[in-house]
């Protein structure tokens, strides 16, 4: 008797895999799912963090339509939660729905940010003293909205 699993059945079963926020940690180790092999992140996989907004672009004044636009900001990292980041520094995209995603959120303001890494992005967005026109990106930090570090869904402990 052969068994065989349909390709809806292993699709669904890969996305569920994929999109589990749940940081999985293997026993003895510091490594994430999350992790690539070489201890980099890989596209598409959770990262959470504390960090100190350094920097933040003005919102554009349009939302995401025909166009995805972006807002950015760039902060500094206290403590990663789960994940991998090559740098205390890193800028995140946060694609614009409601006009001003982050209007609540400060320059100094420490914050919790989920985002998801990404080796492309729908529309590339720049920023003086953020991301520069001539700056290559390896991985695009596509972000929610910023949480206070006391919010249940901050998922730092």
């Amino acid at each position: 008797m052969k068994t065989s699993v349909s390709p809806f059945l292993a699709l669904l079963l890969l996305a569920l895999v994929a999109l589990n926020p749940i940081a999985c940690k293997r026993q003895g180790s510091t490594k994430t799912f999350n992790d690539g092999e070489d201890g980099r992140q890989r596209a598409g996989a959770r990262i959470v963090f504390k960090g100190r907004v350094l920097a933040l672009a003005p919102a554009p004044g349009i939302v995401s339509g025909d166009i995805a636009v972006y807002q950015l900001a760039k902060y500094h990292v206290d403590h990663v939660c789960m994940g991998f980041l090559s740098s205390d520094e890193v800028v995140v995209d946060y694609l614009i729905l409601n006009g001003d995603e982050l209007a609540s959120t400060k320059v100094g303001d420490t914050v919790c940010v989920i985002a998801t890494g990404s080796n492309k992005i729908l529309a590339r967005w720049n920023a003086p003293g953020i991301r520069e026109e001539t700056e290559s990106v390896d991985t695009y930090y596509i972000g929610e909205p910023p949480y206070r570090n006391s919010d249940s869904r901050c998922e730092c402990s």
